[in-house]
């Protein structure tokens, strides 16, 4: 049984007609668990367009590409620009988090993203220390979507901020580690808790401050 329908492909089609450049959808699973739908998922996105070029890797056969794009949970679907951005997607993307999947694959082709200049001016200076944000949302969730474009688009445009989405209902462990009790709920380094939806401008400030108390632990200005 097809997992996208012929109304879903045809939207991929629309979202992706003015992609400029190719694309990599990189699937990471793990031999030891059930990896069939996520497989699945990889082929039928690959035959909507021309644009997204799949691979599809195994936990222990493919230790070193797991290693390089820093894969720690599966399944996980890597997306890969030329460019040489990097979005993560842990767990399958379902629900809202199919459209935020493909305006991913829209900004790795470019390498840009609808991010306002007053955001971008902020980040002129170099960041004192690298931010990760992960963003743990739910497929029914439609504040999730905001979450998770403002952190992506964060990730694109901005050297040194990284950004995961994480779906919660497939990585519990991750939500108990975090103390996530909210969705959506970013996560910052790992330890600064935000819970909801902020706007670019609001993430942004937080990666700022975040980055700039990181740096002064470490004596870096």
């Amino acid at each position: 049984m097809a997992l996208l329908d012929e109304k879903t492909r045809s939207e991929i089609r629309r979202r992706l007609a003015d992609v400029p450049a190719p694309v990599k959808v990189l699937l990471f699973v793990d031999e030891a668990e059930d990896g069939r739908e996520a497989e699945q998922m990889l082929l039928e996105v690959a035959g909507v367009s021309r644009i997204i070029q799949p691979r599809l890797y195994r936990r222990r056969r493919d230790r070193d590409a797991v290693a390089a794009y820093l894969v720690d949970g599966f399944p996980a679907f890597v997306v890969a620009g030329p460019s040489g951005t990097i979005l993560r997607f842990f767990g399958i993307p379902r629900g809202f988090g199919f459209g935020v999947f493909f305006e991913a694959i829209k900004d790795a082709a470019s390498g840009r993203a609808s991010l306002p200049d007053e955001v971008r001016r902020k980040f002129q200076a170099t960041l004192p220390v690298p931010v990760h944000i992960g963003v743990f949302v739910t497929p029914d969730c439609p504040l999730c979507t905001m979450a998770s474009r403002a952190a992506q688009k964060l990730a694109v445009e901005v050297a040194g901020v990284s950004a995961d989405i994480i779906q919660a209902s497939e990585f519990p462990e991750l939500v108990l580690r975090h103390g996530v009790r909210d969705i959506p709920a970013i996560v910052l380094n790992g330890c600064i808790r935000f819970p909801g939806a902020p706007s670019e401008t609001t993430l942004a400030e937080l990666v700022l401050r975040v980055s700039r108390w990181a740096g002064e632990r470490l004596g870096r200005r």
